[in-house]
């Protein structure tokens, strides 16, 4: 992935005949995405191509979880209120979400 980001960052983008879509692939089922609305009506150019390489790479990572991590969210923050997780670094959420190891009175 990263070669085929490099080449496109660093080429002109009409080499490429790119258009705002990305084929997700669901283990043998492909299915065509629009990574915006109407995405298969706008070509990759110049212009964009660092906008599209954003939306592209936010659909691999996130794409076809969005549902799941949004109800993992959900859950997590009807546990934790969510201006906690603010405030508090990792380790003091860690130790607040599992309880710590050690407990030496002076705490």
């Amino acid at each position: 992935m990263f070669n085929s980001i490099s080449y496109m960052l660093n080429n002109p983008a009409a080499e490429l005949e790119q258009d705002f879509t990305h084929i997700r692939k669901y283990y043998d089922v492909e299915i065509k995405v629009d990574l915006k609305p109407d995405g298969s009506k706008i070509p990759v150019t110049d212009a964009n191509k660092l906008e599209y390489v954003e939306l592209l790479l936010q659909d691999k990572y996130f794409g076809g979880r969005k549902k799941e991590m949004e109800e993992l969210r959900r859950g997590f923050f009807s546990i934790v209120p969510e201006k906690c997780v603010r405030i508090l670094t990792p380790n003091e959420l860690l130790d607040r979400i599992s309880g710590v190891d050690t407990f030496n009175g002076t705490s």
